[in-house]
């Protein structure tokens, strides 16, 4: 995909040797409100964010990393949790949780929908049915959900959980 004239976007997996990377997109994608401060950036080593990440690359792990000029400006990931120790965006244990974030530079270029395009596609090539997210919704990023078929299945404040079928169910 160009971007431009000059740069190339490339996605690739995203690998256990990308921990530092990947930590700070997990940063990057909690949302803070324009007039609010940021988060402390130890608030990720939390255990009830932590999972997110820690122990990347198990076999159920999925993601991509977006990069332009040989850098890596974004990423998106998957991960399942059980119904016992479910996370923000949990809806079901066959679904996983999907988290994505770019570098602000990056944002309203189509990386964003390039690598939910690409993580959903491979997903569905496992037989994964659905996946899940949560998001605020003052976030401008619903908008994307929205149009990738992504539909709220509860709201709590501003907290907002959205589902995406993957795979058509099959009635009998």
């Amino acid at each position: 995909m160009s971007m431009d004239n000059t740069t190339e976007l490339q996605i690739r997996p995203l690998l256990p040797e990308d921990l530092p990377f990947f930590r700070e997109m997990f940063y990057t994608s909690l949302f803070v409100a324009p007039a609010e401060a940021p988060f402390p950036r130890s608030i990720i080593d939390q255990p009830h964010l932590a999972r997110y990440y820690l122990d990347w690359g198990g076999k159920k792990d999925l993601g991509w990393v977006a990069e332009m000029d040989h850098r890596p400006v974004g990423a998106v990931w998957s991960r399942f949790f059980p119904a016992s120790d479910a996370g923000y965006g949990f809806v079901e244990e066959d679904a996983p949780e999907i988290g994505i974030a770019l570098l602000p530079a990056y944002r309203g270029r189509g990386i964003g929908t390039a690598l939910l395009t690409k993580l959903m596609s491979e997903l569905q090539k496992w037989g994964v049915p659905a996946v899940s997210l949560s998001v605020d919704k003052r976030n401008r990023a619903m908008q994307l959900y929205r149009k990738l078929g992504f539909r709220t299945v509860r709201e709590d404040g501003n907290a907002v959980v959205m589902y995406k079928p993957l795979l058509r169910k099959h009635s009998k």
